[in-house]
C-alpha cells in the first residue's frame, strides 16, 4: 500500500505529461495541414501554443520552430532573426525526413535574404537542394528554386536564372500548383527578354495565358508587364497600344505600374498620356519622392518634352538617391559559395559511403580474406598500369586543349594590336597631329607596340616579359590610360571624336566610349573602371546619341561608327 501511495503521484504526472505531449502534437499536425491555405490562422495558433508554454521535447521544439518560421514567411513578415529557425536547422541536420531538412535550410536561407545576406542565403539553399529528389513536397522544392533564381537575377547570373526557373517549373507542374507554375514561367520569360529571344518570350507567355484563370493578381500584372515590354521591344506598336488599353482597363489605378505605362506611351509618341501616367503615379504613391525609378522615368519624359530645367532637376535628384544606395550585391561571391559547398558535400558523402562499405566488408571479410588478397594482387598491377596510361592520355589531351586556347587568344590579341600599330604608323606618316602632347602619346603607343612585336618575333623571354610589364603598367593606371586613349583616338579618328563631342558628350564619357571601341563589353568596362553603376553612364550616353533603350547595343553602335570613320 505504501509503495502504491509513493508511486501514484509519479504515475499521474507521467500520464498528464503524456496527454499534454499528445495534445501539442495534435495541434502541430493541424497547423501543418492548413499553414499554406490559412497562414494567418496558423500563426495565431502557434503564438497561443508558445504563450502557453506547451512545447516539450527537442523534436517538438524543432518542429514548432520550423512551422513558426514558415508561418512568418507565408504571412509576408520578413524576419531577420535566425535564433528560432536555427533550432530547426540543428535538429533536422541530424534527424527527420528529406522534406523537413529541405524546409529548414530553405527558411533559414529566406531569413538570410531578409537580412540582405545573399551569400549565406545561397549557401543554405544549396544545402536544401540536395534533398529535392528525395522530398515529397514539390511546392517547397519549387519555392527553393524560385528563391535561388531571384538571387541569381540580383547578381546578373542569367544562365542560373534560366536553370533555376526551369527547375521550379518542373516542381510546380508536378505538384499541380498552376499559379506558382505560371510564376516560374514568367521568370523564364524574363530571362528570354534579357537575352532578346523574343520568340521564346512569346511562346512562354502563350502558356501563361492558358493558365489565366489560376493566376493571382501579381502574376497577372507580371504577365501584362512582360507582354507590353515584348511589343515595345519588337516595335509592334499597334499591339502595344491595344494591350496597354486592356491593361489599364483591367486593373484598378493603385495596381497599375504607371511609370512603365508612361514609358510605353513615350514609345508610342503620346507624350500627353505619358505625362498623365506620371501624375497618376504621384497620386497613387505618397512616397514617390523617395522612389529612384520615378525620378529616372520623369526625367526621361521631360527631356522628351524639351523641358530641360525640369529634366535636369529630376535627374540630379535621381543621381543623389542612386549614389546614396549601398550596392553591396556585387561583392557577394555566391558562385564560389555554391562550388565550395558542393565539394564539401561530395567529401561528406564519400566519407559516409566508405563507412558503410567498411561495416559490410567486416562481416564477410573472414570468409573471403584469402581469395580477395589473391585477386587484389593481380588487379592492383593491372589497374595501376591502366591508370597511368589513362592519366597520361588525359594530361596530354588537356595540355593540347589549353595550348590551342592560348594560341587562339594570342592570335586574336596579336591581330588587334597589329591593327592599332598600323593605324598609328599611318597617322604619323600621313597626317601627324599638330599638338605635341598628342604626338608624344601616339609615338609612345607606337614604340610600345613595336616592342611587343619585336619580342614576339625574336622569341626572347626577357624582352617579352619587359614589354608585357610596360603594357600592364599602362593599362593599370586607369585614369592615364583612358585619357591617353581618348587623345590617341582624337588624332587617329578625329571625325569619330568630333561626332561624340557634337552630341554633347563630356571628356569622361568619350573616354568611356573609347573602351567600348577597344572591344570591351559593358560588364568588362564596369569591371575595369571599378564602377558598379556603369550602366547609368551608358544610359546617359545613349540618350545623348539618340539611342532608345530598344535600339542596338552601345558597344556595337560605337564600333560600327568607328569603322565608318575608317
Amino acid at each position: 500500500m505504501r509503495t502504491f501511495l509513493a508511486t501514484f503521484p509519479v504515475a499521474m504526472l507521467l500520464i498528464l505529461c503524456s496527454c499534454t505531449d499528445r495534445e501539442q502534437t495534435r495541434i502541430l499536425d493541424e497547423v501543418q495541414s492548413y499553414i499554406s491555405e490559412a497562414p494567418e490562422q496558423a500563426l495565431e495558433t502557434l503564438d497561443s501554443l508558445s504563450a502557453a508554454g506547451d512545447i516539450r521535447g527537442r523534436e517538438e521544439h524543432a518542429r514548432f520552430a520550423l512551422l513558426y518560421s514558415m508561418a512568418l514567411d507565408k504571412n509576408g513578415i520578413d524576419s531577420v532573426d535566425d535564433s528560432l529557425i536555427n533550432v530547426a536547422v540543428k535538429w533536422y541536420s541530424r534527424h527527420g525526413n528529406a522534406d523537413e531538412r529541405l524546409k529548414s535550410y530553405y527558411y533559414y536561407g529566406r531569413i538570410c535574404q531578409n537580412a540582405g545576406n545573399n551569400e549565406a542565403a545561397m549557401e543554405s539553399f544549396v544545402k536544401a537542394e540536395q534533398y529535392v529528389g528525395k522530398a515529397d513536397d514539390h511546392v517547397a522544392a519549387g519555392l527553393l528554386y524560385i528563391a535561388m533564381s531571384n538571387i541569381s537575377m540580383d547578381i546578373f547570373d542569367t544562365e542560373k536564372v534560366l536553370e533555376y526557373s526551369l527547375a521550379a517549373e518542373s516542381c510546380f507542374k508536378e505538384a499541380g500548383d498552376k499559379n506558382r507554375y505560371a510564376h516560374s514561367l514568367i521568370n523564364t520569360s524574363i530571362y528570354y527578354s534579357i537575352k532578346e529571344k523574343y520568340e521564346d518570350v512569346s511562346s512562354v507567355l502563350d502558356t501563361v495565358r492558358i493558365l489565366w484563370d489560376y493566376l493571382d493578381i501579381e502574376n497577372r500584372k507580371a504577365y501584362f508587364h512582360i507582354l507590353l515590354g515584348l511589343y515595345s521591344d519588337t516595335g509592334k506598336y499597334t499591339e502595344l497600344q491595344k494591350t496597354l488599353d486592356q491593361y489599364i482597363s483591367y486593373f484598378s489605378a493603385e495596381d497599375i505600374d504607371w511609370l512603365n505605362v508612361s514609358s510605353f506611351y513615350l514609345a508610342l509618341g503620346d507624350t500627353a498620356r505619358a505625362e498623365e501616367a506620371i501624375r497618376n503615379y504621384e497620386n497613387n504613391n505618397e512616397d514617390y519622392r523617395n522612389d529612384l525609378k520615378y525620378y529616372l522615368y520623369a526625367s526621361n519624359l521631360y527631356d522628351t518634352l524639351r523641358h530641360s530645367d525640369t529634366a535636369f532637376s529630376l535627374y540630379k535628384r535621381y543621381s543623389e538617391i542612386s549614389d546614396s544606395l549601398d550596392l553591396v550585391i556585387f561583392s557577394q561571391n555566391t558562385k564560389s559559395i555554391r562550388s565550395t559547398y558542393e565539394k564539401e558535400l561530395m567529401i561528406e558523402k564519400s566519407k559516409y559511403s566508405k563507412t558503410v562499405i567498411a561495416l559490410v566488408s567486416f562481416i564477410v571479410i573472414i570468409l573471403l580474406i584469402i581469395i580477395i588478397c589473391q585477386i587484389l594482387k593481380i588487379l592492383k598491377t593491372r589497374e595501376a598500369e591502366k591508370i597511368v596510361v589513362e592519366q597520361k592520355n588525359e594530361t596530354l589531351s588537356e595540355e593540347k586543349r589549353i595550348l590551342e586556347e592560348e594560341v587562339n587568344e594570342y592570335k586574336k590579341n596579336y591581330s588587334i594590336l597589329m591593327k592599332e600599330r598600323d593605324a598609328l604608323s599611318n597617322m604619323i606618316e600621313n597626317n601627324p597631329p599638330v599638338d605635341r602632347l598628342s604626338m608624344k602619346i601616339i609615338s609612345d603607343r607606337l614604340k610600345l607596340l613595336n616592342d611587343f612585336f619585336a619580342a614576339a618575333i625574336v622569341d626572347d623571354d626577357k624582352t617579352d616579359s619587359h614589354t608585357r610589364q610596360k603594357l600592364y603598367k599602362l593599362v593599370e593606371d586607369k585614369k592615364t590610360f583612358m585619357s591617353t586613349t581618348r587623345l590617341a583616338f582624337s588624332a587617329v579618328h578625329p571625325r569619330f571624336i568630333n561626332y561624340l563631342e557634337s552630341k554633347g558628350l563630356s571628356e569622361w564619357q568619350i573616354e568611356f566610349c573609347c573602351l567600348f571601341t577597344l572591344g570591351l563589353s559593358g560588364k568588362e568596362v564596369g569591371q575595369y573602371i571599378q564602377n558598379k553603376r556603369h550602366y547609368i553612364e551608358s544610359f546617359k550616353i545613349r540618350q545623348n546619341l539618340g539611342l532608345s533603350e530598344h535600339d542596338t547595343n552601345l558597344g556595337i553602335y560605337l564600333r560600327k561608327l568607328l569603322s565608318e570613320d575608317e
